[in-house]
């Protein structure tokens, strides 16, 4: 079933009834193809790391469109890195599906706190402070861009807690998009 539908020229969408101006994450949600998880890792101390990481199914089904969130408590270093090994340990973690109406699922596997046998390329890092930013949490911090990521492949969403007692949130939040050619 298609969510659009067109009147002559002018396309609309079949829930709202409004004019089709809505960009591809959007139309991914309408569709029920747009997944969250996260994970808090309470009282991380000085030096420790909080670790997501998530693994891409093989070739053949939809492109995964990423963009993680960090959230800590304390100055810390995040990173983004691709093509990591880790052992099968940590917590399967829940995703979930951000059409709430939909019984869609994703493929990926998205765990916490696995055990890092080889961290990876780094593609992405950013310092993250703490104790004068008027927000929930110290620092925030996200990847700015949206990350289309490769195929059957292992990510890690990690943060390097720099204090001490130091609570972390790592959130991942995903489109899966499948290309028309």
């Amino acid at each position: 079933m298609s969510f659009l539908k067109s009147i002559g020229d002018i396309m609309f969408d079949v829930k709202t009834r409004i004019i089709n101006v809505l960009d591809n994450e959007i139309s991914e949600l309408h569709q029920g193809h747009r997944f969250v998880a996260h994970h808090k890792f309470p009282a991380v101390g000085s030096g420790a790391k909080a670790i997501l990481y998530m693994k891409t199914p093989a070739e053949g089904g939809p492109e995964y469109h990423t963009v993680i969130n960090f959230s800590t408590e304390g100055e810390s270093e995040i990173q983004v890195r691709e093509s990591a090994t880790v052992s099968l340990s940590g917590t399967v973690m829940s995703t979930y599906n951000r059409d709430r109406n939909s019984e869609l699922t994703s493929d990926a596997e998205v765990r916490s706190s696995a055990t890092v046998v080889t961290s990876g390329t780094l593609l992405s890092q950013a310092q993250v402070g703490g104790g004068s930013i008027s927000t929930a949490f110290g620092g925030k911090g996200a990847s700015r861009d949206e990350i289309i990521l490769k195929y059957s492949t292992v990510y890690l969403f990690q943060v390097v807690s720099e204090a001490a007692a130091n609570d972390i949130i790592i959130g991942v939040d995903w489109y899966e998009h499948t290309p028309l050619d």
